[in-house]
């Protein structure tokens, strides 16, 4: 699917769903259904509507989602 903004384009949408159907903790089910949301082409405004969560605390769960990049690698100890 194409994911808006992309900011979980390295995120596996089948991953999510099953990350989702065994997930027992109230707030990581909802931070996982907003960002399977997202993955299937929903802005942070239209999982707003969707769900009743503000934009801003949908755009802070993506963030928590999402794969952090990092400009030193493990390899390089601490030098860029």
């Amino acid at each position: 699917m194409t994911t808006w903004g992309g900011k979980l384009d390295r995120v596996d949408e089948e991953q999510l769903r099953q990350q989702l159907r065994t997930e027992t903790d109230a707030k990581a089910v909802k931070r996982l259904t907003s960002a399977l949301l997202y993955r299937q082409g929903k802005s942070p405004a239209e999982i707003e509507k969707l769900l009743g969560f503000p934009e801003q605390t949908v755009y802070d769960w993506l963030d928590t989602v999402a794969p952090v990049n990092r400009l030193v690698s493990p390899t390089t100890s601490g030098q860029i």
